[in-house]
């Protein structure tokens, strides 16, 4: 929520990568952590992340990379981030997404327009024409 309310051009949203041999396996094996000891490495829990946790900020990366990164609905977001935190944002885009069937990737220009300027509609705000 901070960093999308700072407006930068890009989020970039990764998980933690648990290396074989190195100084953060022997960390993360003292807290508990779960990863995938095959590439990509990925951590699927941590002390402070539960896996389902990690599943969200997953759906979350892909969404951003999807709605924000691709710089299409700046002043959209803009418009939205004034009465919702960046998190009900994404979280409206994934429920609108899962109800439409969409995948939360490679989807058409024309779909992420109808999808955001429905989210924006039902966040209380019109979708300004400018972008």
């Amino acid at each position: 929520n901070e960093v999308c309310a700072t407006l930068p051009d890009a989020v970039q949203l990764g998980i933690l990568k648990v290396l074989p041999d190195t100084p953060m396996q022997k960390i993360a094996s003292e807290l508990n952590y779960k990863w995938l000891s095959q590439p990509p490495y990925q951590c699927l829990s941590s002390d402070a992340l539960t896996f389902e946790e990690i599943q969200q900020l997953e759906n979350f990366a892909k969404l951003l990379n999807l709605y924000w990164n691709k710089e299409e609905h700046k002043s959209m977001w803009q418009e939205m981030l004034q009465t919702q935190s960046a998190t009900d944002i994404l979280t409206a885009l994934q429920q609108k997404h899962q109800e439409l069937g969409y995948e939360l990737h490679s989807l058409s220009k024309a779909k992420r327009n109808a999808v955001i300027a429905d989210i924006c509609v039902a966040g209380g705000r019109r979708p300004s024409a400018k972008k």
